[in-house]
């Protein structure tokens, strides 16, 4: 009897302290889509949740915030490469705050065997007449996520950027320099707007960074908190919640700002249309003047063209043959930056997704 006991008891222990790990194969790459859910700075009231192993966070709760086909594309054909030579990855967003000014992000990433680097940002404003554009360029690239995870890990890092802001006719340079720490510091069910994550890690990441500008002769502090979910099986970031304290040269607390991110699609996805099965071709990408699509059996299917916002565009089909299936569009309406192509069947399901990168005339 106190065998059986002893055996039961060990089955249950083994599978209550279960430990995943999450690899390096959750780095998406060039191509892969990740639908996520950006939620508005300064209007989420979230908790980070217990620690440890064996827990259950819930997030079910969190507001919608904007949609976007968060795809990976390749930093040579975007518009800032020049800045981010040495970049592997590339992502394209744009915002829109509680003030109604819109923001164009593009982010860049470098990928160092299982270590996904942060290279570098670029804000453009949209419609803020206070503020034109923010180059971040890191001299000495932040660790944004260091594979394999496994619980209680921990890794440190450094980090140096540079920061230049065009303001009307002001340009102002800050040097950041900063110390990053992730630990692993639980595991357990995660559960988002999209379903349950079985055998999900949390990773809490902590920045601590100093703002100065050359001449002045004090730093502002900026304070970091990211806690990021990632699970067994699964690429990319599931769940993502930020806290971002702001500092003044005194260590008063300015401001701080809570925002985050979910991926919309559930656990263990199906598998969706690949390019090659719809038979698309695309060209010239990035395009300057006009687009020129190729689609087999273009009756079959219906045509979108999306702004990074969500917003659908209309286009005029400038050249058009039922045999070879090939139409032309015309970007002169489409102001330069990232666009998205959808292609959807007869019942209006979206088969397939790719971004369009129009560039400047």
């Amino acid at each position: 009897m106190k065998t059986i006991l002893y055996t039961f008891l060990l089955f249950f222990t083994i599978n209550l302290y279960s430990q995943p790990t999450v690899g390096g194969d959750a780095i998406v790459t060039i191509g892969e889509e990740e639908p996520t859910t950006f939620l508005p700075f300064s209007l989420q009231n979230w908790e980070s949740g217990f620690s440890g192993p064996n827990v259950s966070w819930d997030y079910s709760s969190l507001s919608i915030g904007q949609d976007y086909d968060y795809i990976a594309m390749d930093p040579s054909d975007s518009p800032y490469f020049d800045s981010f030579p040495n970049s592997d990855l590339y992502f394209a967003t744009t915002f829109s705050n509680s003030d109604g000014f819109v923001t164009e992000d593009h982010t860049y990433y470098s990928v160092e065997g299982d270590i996904l680097q942060l290279a570098g940002n670029v804000s453009i404003s949209i419609s803020n007449p206070n503020f034109d554009s923010i180059f971040t360029v890191f001299t000495d690239p932040l660790d944004w996520a260091t594979f394999p995870y496994s619980y209680q890990d921990n890794t440190d890092d450094t980090f140096e950027a540079r920061i230049t802001s065009y303001i009307g006719n002001q340009t102002i340079v800050a040097l950041q320099t900063g110390s990053s720490t992730h630990e692993v510091d639980g595991y357990g069910t995660l559960t988002t707007p999209a379903g349950t994550f079985e055998n999900a890690l949390r990773v809490k990441r902590t920045e601590l960074a100093e703002n100065s500008i050359p001449g002045i002769p004090f730093s502002t502090p900026q304070e970091s908190y990211r806690y990021t979910w990632y699970a067994e099986g699964e690429n990319g970031v599931i769940l993502n919640l930020d806290s971002i304290v702001i500092k003044d040269f005194n260590d008063n607390i300015v401001s701080t700002m809570l925002s985050g991110s979910y991926r919309t699609r559930g656990p263990n996805p199906t598998s969706t249309t690949s390019l090659n099965e719809l038979n698309v071709s695309i060209y010239p990408n990035p395009a300057v003047d006009e687009i020129n699509i190729e689609l087999e059996n273009l009756s079959d299917y219906k045509l979108y063209i999306y702004t990074v916002e969500g917003k659908l565009m209309p286009f005029s089909i400038l050249n058009s043959s039922e045999h070879s299936s090939r139409i032309k569009l015309n970007t002169n309406d489409y102001r330069h930056g990232v666009l998205y192509l959808k292609v959807a069947d007869k019942e209006n399901i979206i088969k397939f997704s790719s971004p369009i990168i129009v560039g400047n005339r």
